[in-house]
């Protein structure tokens, strides 16, 4: 089986050359009436060298670009057992073969905002499923991260079981609800012990409960913070209504006498807001106690994620070593620190040179790219930076260091890549040299 890329005007296609390959197949021509949910739309083209299927993977990417810097999610395993299982379903009422199917995480094509699985069938193309969907399993607890404990028992139940005979996607699927299951009684039993433990402690010192993510307010903080606010009330009522009962014993000659005692009284505790005010603004309250909170949180954090997996027989591979994202990874996460661009000087000549792609439109910034590999899309979050254009792709380009020298790789992107006056083929990887002017898109820059 031989596979290219090809991009015509704004599509994009996954171009496979089967041996043996008939136009005329009832597989075919199957493939070419309908659509089907869940796989890539089909065609074919008939050459001289025989006979070329065309997948159209526009705006899609593979499982294995997309989980190149990151783990899966038990949420994502489940969704694509799922949908597998679901694709198997729709081809049967075609009398189309599961063997047909490509399972190799490479030909598994997602689309980036909602993880939609597209699979690829091949007319004419046998394969033994069960063993393909194994290895597919192997890859999957590969790209598990080990402390996330609901991910990695999912994921090793999974590929337990394709371990034995004659199993099935049924067998999977039965797996998958076990395992939902027992995460939803657990979580059951964690909310009450939670529960229990707020009635048997009513006004705890410290707080135990952890946020949704870490960095936001806890609940118990915001509570605290409007029993404070009405706590002030009988204060501010005292301090007012202070004229009014001097008025009421010594009556009006007394402000007549004093004239100026009422408008100082207003006016001393007026300045006096104003000063606890920006007192508070200058010094915030509580700020050792919050941080105290926050280093309990994430104590507590670690602990929860501690948790090992049971040995295999050969241990995962991981690109990613405990549960951090590593400086060679491809997609970080939002939060990242930003590193400080310094010039090589003889005491920091060992550290890395950070590159520019240098706007060739002074509308548009500058983009440095201080790490390897380097993704250029529109799409926040699973990209290392965000050109927002319409006519940039959610993952448009790569950038790679390769042994001292430089490559750039389009990512399957609809508007296309272009270096030095080229237009690249989607997935297709090119070497840089620096100076080489480079166009996003619509989008010129050069390399420096």
């Amino acid at each position: 089986m031989e596979v290219y890329y090809e991009r015509q005007m704004r599509h994009n296609y996954l171009i496979i050359k089967q041996e043996n390959s008939c136009e005329e197949s009832y597989e075919s021509q199957m493939l070419m009436a309908n659509t089907i949910d869940g796989l890539l739309k089909f065609r074919f083209r008939q050459t001289e060298n025989g006979v070329l299927y065309y997948y159209e993977i526009t705006s899609k990417q593979p499982l294995t670009r997309l989980l190149e810097g990151r783990w899966i999610g038990k949420d994502e395993i489940a969704g694509l057992i799922v949908s597998i299982a679901r694709i198997l379903e729709r081809i049967e009422c075609y009398l189309l073969q599961e063997s047909q199917i490509l399972l190799e995480p490479e030909y598994i094509y997602v689309t980036p905002e909602d993880f939609k699985i597209y699979l690829c069938v091949v007319p004419g193309r046998k394969i033994d499923f069960p063993k393909a969907m194994e290895q597919l399993l192997q890859y999957i607890l590969k790209k598990v991260d080990h402390k996330e404990k609901d991910s990695v028992l999912l994921a090793y139940r999974l590929y337990q079981e394709s371990q034995k005979e004659l199993y099935g996607m049924d067998n999977l699927l039965k797996w998958l609800s076990q395992e939902t299951k027992a995460v939803g009684r657990e979580e059951e039993k964690r909310d009450s012990a939670s529960q229990i433990a707020d009635l048997d402690n009513p006004m705890p010192e410290t707080t135990e409960f952890l946020p949704l993510e870490y960095g936001k307010e806890v609940k118990p903080k915001q509570q605290k913070k409007k029993t404070a606010f009405w706590k002030r009330i009988p204060v501010i009522i005292g301090i007012l209504m202070t004229p009014g009962v001097v008025w009421l014993i010594k009556g009006t000659g007394f402000f007549k006498e004093y004239p100026l005692l009422l408008a100082a009284w207003y006016g001393m505790w007026g300045i006096f807001g104003l000063a606890l005010w920006i007192i508070r603004c200058i010094f915030p309250e509580n700020v050792e106690e919050e941080r105290e909170e926050t280093k309990q949180l994430l104590f507590k954090a670690k602990e929860e994620h501690s948790w090992e997996i049971p040995s295999l027989s050969e241990e995962p591979s991981l690109k990613v070593g405990e549960g951090s994202p590593s400086t060679d990874s491809v997609i970080r996460p939002v939060t990242a620190p930003v590193m400080e661009t310094q010039l090589l000087t003889p005491e920091n000549a060992n550290q890395k040179i950070v590159r520019y792609l240098v706007s060739l439109d002074k509308q548009q910034e500058d983009i440095p790219i201080p790490y390897f590999p380097f993704i250029i899309g529109k799409k926040s979050g699973i990209t290392d930076y965000t050109l927002n254009k319409d006519t940039v792709s959610r993952l448009h380009v790569k950038l790679e260091e390769i042994d001292g020298g430089y490559q750039i790789t389009d990512l399957n992107s609809t508007n296309g890549t272009m270096v030095k006056g080229v237009m690249l083929q989607n997935n297709e990887t090119k070497f840089l040299e620096i100076g080489d002017e480079i166009y996003i898109a619509d989008s010129g820059f050069r390399f420096m």
